[in-house]
């Protein structure tokens, strides 16, 4: 009895001493690390890491890595779990969870990676859940810059990269506060969205440009990683003219053909009216430029048309100036009810009238035969009384030869004409002058 509590007290003890560390000295636990194969890496390259970790028993509990720090070195973990799968190495059966890093290297030169700390938790083979720290072995690799790359001012390395655009209209027949909108897309493989290239909304003077925040998008999918970057710029005509946007280049190095690429978006051209000498601005030809048929009424059929509209308005207020016109306007006021803007008008239309300046008699200008009791009423309608009698609008003699012209400017003041020189109050009476 007392030989086999020892025993058990030894077993114990040595399941209580396993640790990760001693179940990698008995071989029942392991943990390696390994770059991808390339020999050399281009800067800005995608440069996979991968931990493996593996047991003869099971995991009990989860994973966690201790992402390393390294200068000009950026190190991400894109996928958040491992990829799980069962190794048969010389008739024993391993569990193994292997895990990726992205690194990029930033610069030109030799980056040394420390050893990276794993947290496992395994079954040490007696139904005991053992947990501690792994550390991988150091590694190494170098980044350089083809020479074909050499002298490019920004370029990225990938396998595969995409640039293309969009604009939601077309760029001719534009008027000024007219606006483009206008979207580059930037689509690469084994790269992340904040790596890919950016565009500066510039533009020439007579154009005004405004850039959205980009919207970046990183994807993997079963450990194939995509970046996606969509840049907009609205331009908004300010004058008319005709403008170009420069074209846009993007260099890159094609990791997969080892070969150096160029995409270029070509210029733009924006027709928004007349060419204008602008500081900034660049006509589409230099040649001298001739204009069809079409181009000439485009041009000159609205100046036409403006023309004519003001040569309308000009003989329209000339005619309502002229003394029939005024009348016109006195008899429409009457008949609306406006009396004192009635009787403004009778006084300038008496000063346009052509008669003798002695003979300023409202009252002889207006009455005729039979008309001194429709006179009577108007005027009283004017001063502010009322005798009943409906107004159908002034009482009008027939045009008389023309006498003397006598112009307005004659006269400072259109009070200063009563309705019967020599009463001096006629204007100002209760009662209408009789």
């Amino acid at each position: 009895m007392r030989a086999l509590l020892i025993l058990l007290l030894l077993v114990s003890c040595q399941v209580a001493a396993s640790t990760p560390k001693t179940l990698v000295e008995r071989g029942e636990l392991r943990i390696k690390a390994w770059l991808n194969a390339e020999q050399q890496f281009v800067v800005g390259q995608q440069v996979d890491l991968t931990i493996e970790v593996a047991t003869r028993t099971w995991f009990t509990g989860g994973t966690r890595i201790k992402i390393p720090e390294v200068n000009n070195l950026v190190v991400l973990q894109r996928d958040a779990f491992a990829a799980n799968l069962n190794l048969r190495e010389q008739g024993q059966t391993w569990v193994a969870q292997r895990w990726s890093l992205q690194l990029y290297p930033q610069q030109a030169g030799i980056y040394l990676l420390p050893s990276i700390a794993l947290t496992v938790s395994v079954n040490d083979g007696s139904g005991s859940s053992v947990k501690g720290e792994l550390e991988t072995d150091e590694l190494g690799f170098e980044a350089v810059i083809p020479e074909a790359m050499s002298n490019a001012e920004q370029w990225l390395a990938a396998p595969v990269f995409e640039v293309s655009e969009e604009l939601d209209r077309p760029l001719e027949g534009l008027n000024a506060g007219d606006a483009i909108r206008r979207n580059i897309t930037f689509r690469a493989e084994k790269l992340t969205a904040m790596m890919l290239p950016s565009v500066e909304a510039a533009a020439p003077d007579g154009l005004a440009a405004y850039q959205e925040l980009p919207k970046l998008t990183d994807k993997s999918n079963r450990g194939k990683a995509s970046a996606e970057r969509r840049e907009e710029i609205v331009y908004v005509v300010e004058r008319e003219g005709q403008y170009l946007l420069p074209e846009l280049s993007f260099h890159w190095w094609n990791t997969a053909s080892q070969q150096a690429e160029l995409i270029v978006l070509p210029v733009l051209k924006i027709d928004a009216g007349h060419p204008t000498s602008a500081p900034g601005q660049t006509n589409l030809s230099d040649k001298q430029q001739t204009f069809d048929v079409g181009t000439a009424s485009r041009l000159y059929l609205p100046l036409a048309a403006i023309a004519l509209c003001i040569l309308m308005l000009l003989w329209f207020k000339t005619r309502s100036n002229s003394p029939d016109g005024i009348l016109r306007r006195a008899n429409r006021s009457l008949l609306k009810g406006n009396y004192a803007v009635a009787g403004q008008l009778l006084y300038a239309w008496l000063a346009r009238r052509e008669f003798d300046r002695d003979g300023l008699r409202l009252r002889d200008q207006l009455s005729g035969e039979g008309n001194d009791s429709a006179l009577d009423a108007t005027m009283n309608r004017i001063y502010g009384e009322s005798d009943g009698q409906s107004l159908t609008g002034l009482p009008l003699r027939k045009k008389e030869p023309a006498q003397t012209r006598t112009r307005l400017s004659a006269f400072s003041r259109p009070n200063a004409l009563e309705l019967n020189p020599g009463n001096s109050s006629g204007a100002r009476k209760a009662s209408a002058p009789r």
